[in-house]
């Protein structure tokens, strides 16, 4: 899931890093951990805007290292 957001952003000539962004890809991020985790605890049932910082990091956490992950790729292409 995380690649393929960051995929799309790059194919339609946006930043996939930017602030806009990134906080719609952290809620679907966490919608499909939610679709794979149905018996997930209460906490991790809510929305992303309203779970505690914790369960956000792990989310962010997703994201960020596919970003980083695709950038590297990226900058060894050049």
């Amino acid at each position: 899931m995380t690649l393929e957001l960051i995929l799309a952003e790059l194919g339609a000539g946006r930043d996939p890093g930017r602030p806009g962004f990134v906080g719609h890809a952290y809620s679907e991020i966490h919608e499909a951990w939610l679709s794979r985790n149905p018996y997930a605890e209460e906490e991790q049932r809510r929305l992303f805007p309203d779970m505690g910082e914790y369960q956000k990091s792990l989310d962010r956490g997703v994201y960020h290292e596919g970003l980083g992950l695709m950038r590297a790729e990226l900058s060894l292409l050049r």
